[in-house]
Order: structure tokens, then sequence, then C-alpha cells
């Protein structure tokens, strides 16, 4: 099995939900320097403070939660928690959600996944950069992985738009979505002159359920990962997430008290 082959299968084939259309073999169809770079949004559209749809101008939006060991978490006691309705930071928590305890909210807890109709949201603020020198490589293209050959100039530009997993991570040259290596990273600097930081240090994500109660919302990750009443999932290998077990109430005997 090579590289990509071993990467692909690390991560479950998850759709995209902006529509990609277009080929791209060489630099055609390669975001050029010409035109100055926008004007950055008001931190309204960004998600970082008030109301905030998010902007496809600004955030990529992946149905899935990245990373070579994706986030998850597992509530500690039943619980109430107030959840939104839309996957949006300003949007009010207006949905009562009940969490039972021991339930395990992770990608790879496939019986829960299907049980509460979960579903993984990921936004990733889009990060554009510039080649510095040549770059050439062969990608494989997002979704479906068919490697294709990309060629690059220096003073082309590309954007990062979501987590992978070991070793890559989504990017978008033109219109087409890539899984990219980090080596492009060192042949290139970010529009905006900023440290190049990693996708995933912009990433929002959120999970839809089916609550225990009946009720379906909305909960931004963020809001549970470090809360009173949730811990981080304990997975139980590598693909492998499971609901809690309860603990046994009381102890069995030693063997030196079952031998007396």
């Amino acid at each position: 099995m090579n590289k990509v082959a071993r990467l692909l299968a690390s991560v479950p084939t998850f759709g995209l939900a902006a529509a990609l259309g277009g080929c791209l073999a060489s630099a055609q169809g390669v975001e050029r320097p010409a035109v100055a770079p926008a004007t950055p949004p008001d931190l309204a559209q960004t998600g970082r403070a008030g109301p905030a749809t998010y902007d496809p101008a600004v955030w990529f939006k992946n149905d899935f939660w990245g990373r070579e060991w994706p986030d998850g978490f597992t509530v500690d006691k039943d619980i109430t928690l107030a959840v939104r309705t839309e996957p949006e930071i300003g949007a009010p928590k207006s949905v009562s959600c009940l969490l039972r305890r021991g339930a395990t909210y992770h990608p790879w807890n496939t019986k829960r996944v299907k049980a509460d109709r979960l579903r993984f949201v990921t936004f990733s603020r889009i990060r554009t950069y510039q080649l510095t020198r040549d770059y050439s490589s062969e990608l494989p293209r997002w979704p479906k992985g068919e490697e294709v050959k990309v060629t690059l100039k220096a003073g082309d530009r590309w954007s990062a738009v979501g987590p992978g997993a070991e070793g890559f991570f989504l990017m978008r040259i033109g219109t087409e979505v890539y899984q990219g290596y980090q080596d492009i990273f060192d042949a290139s600097t970010e529009v905006a002159g900023e440290p190049a930081a990693r996708p995933e240090d912009d990433d929002h994500e959120w999970l839809q359920l089916r609550c225990a109660n009946g009720m379906t919302g909305w909960i931004f990750y963020a809001d549970v990962k470090d809360a009173p009443g949730f811990s981080r999932t304990k997975e139980c290998g590598f693909g492998c997430a499971e609901d809690r077990k309860p603990a046994r109430r009381g102890s069995s005997r030693s063997s030196s008290d079952a031998n007396r």
C-alpha cells in the first residue's frame, strides 16, 4: 500500500459541502496576485465576535472533524445543555438538550453516530499563501483521492481550507481541493504577512445531534471540551470510540478472599 493509500485509509470518506468544478493539471486556474487582496472582513463576519453566519469567503465548510485523532467528548453525568438551532456563533442557545451519562460523541463511535444521527461539521478559516518558488507535486484530489500532477509557479497563490490527518491537510487551488502536504508551507508565505499556521488553529467544530429528550440541536465543541460535566474521549484504539461503560457497583472479592 503506498503512502497516499495509507493516509486515505486512516481518514473516513467525507463529502465536501462546497460544489467543486473544473480540472487542474498545471497552473491553469491558479489564484494570481494581479488583483490586490480584498480588505479583511469585519469581525462580525469571521465568527470571532457578534452574531455571525460563516461567510464562505472567509470560512470553508467540511462535513467532518479532522486530524489523525479527531476531537470528541464524553458526558460525565446526566446534564441538560442549552444548544443552538443552527451552527452559528451568534445564534441563541434556545434548545434544551438532555445528554446522558456515559454518552460519547466522537466520529469513531459508530453506534452513537447512527443512534443519535450525529453530524460533524468543521468551519475552517481560509488562509491564503503565495509561493516563493516553483512547486510541483502529485496531489490527491479531494474527496475521491485520484492523484493529479499539480505544477505551480513562484507567485501563484493557494489556500489552506481544512484539517486532514497524519502529514496532510486540505488545500484549494482555484476551485479544486486537494490533500496538501506540509512541504508546500516551506515554499510559501502567508499573504497576510502573518507567520504560517496550521489550518486547525482556526477551526470551529460543530456537532448536530438528536438529544436524549428528543430535541435536535447543534453543539459548538469549544463550549464543552473543557466544561464541567464533560471529559475528552478516551479512544479504544485507532478508529475506535464507544460509550463509557457504567462502573460496577461494589468490587469482587480478591482471590485470597475467594480461597478462604
